[in-house]
């Protein structure tokens, strides 16, 4: 948020359970929707990948084809 590359972020806590390197691993982990512009999509990603501690974090790009009146303009205001 410091970076002004997104407006928002939402963190949901959740319990993971997944296959990595032949065993299935469980463990507690979050779920982030990170409202931005598709311009600031790849830094954003790029920044994830540097953070976070797994060697493969799975980031998932969900295509908003509508949203409320005043949204983008929010965004553009909010980010850089």
């Amino acid at each position: 948020m410091k970076n002004k590359l997104a407006g928002c972020i939402n963190i949901f806590p959740c319990f993971s359970k997944y296959w990595w390197k032949n065993k299935i691993h469980k463990t507690d982990e979050f779920i982030l929707f990170i409202k931005t512009k598709e311009e600031l999509i790849d830094e954003i990603i790029e920044k994830i990948k540097k953070l976070h501690k797994y060697e493969l974090p799975v980031i998932d790009i969900i295509d908003v084809e509508k949203t409320n009146e005043g949204v983008q303009e929010w965004l553009d205001e909010v980010t850089k």
